[in-house]
């Protein structure tokens, strides 16, 4: 699993590979793994009390509102909804993603 965790100046930041969220099929057990490392780490920015707790991942959760439909370059709504509130329970303050390619100028 790609994932990693740092803390620095306060700063708690979690790497995550959404990737196996939009499909698992092929590592279904590094999917899980990953879930529960997650878990753990989400326990870790609530109890430590960081100043900031940052999520990194790819894919993100959604573009413009949490309730929108499901496109290519976001979550599926069920999910969306559980993994918002994991983070928001977590602290977790920002979440820096990208996936969506139609944002770039030239």
């Amino acid at each position: 699993a790609v994932v990693s965790t740092q803390s620095t100046g306060g700063v708690f930041c979690i790497v995550l590979n959404s990737q196996y969220y939009e499909d698992s099929t092929h590592v279904p057990e590094l999917a899980v793994e990953q879930e529960q490392w997650l878990d753990q780490q989400l326990e870790t920015a609530r109890s430590r009390k960081y100043k900031h707790s940052l999520l990194f991942q790819h894919i993100p959760l959604f573009l413009q509102n949490p309730d929108e439909e499901k496109v290519y370059y976001n979550y599926s709504q069920p999910l969306r909804e559980t993994m918002l509130k994991k983070f928001a329970d977590a602290g977790i303050s920002k979440i820096f993603c990208g996936h969506y390619h139609r944002n770039a100028g030239g």
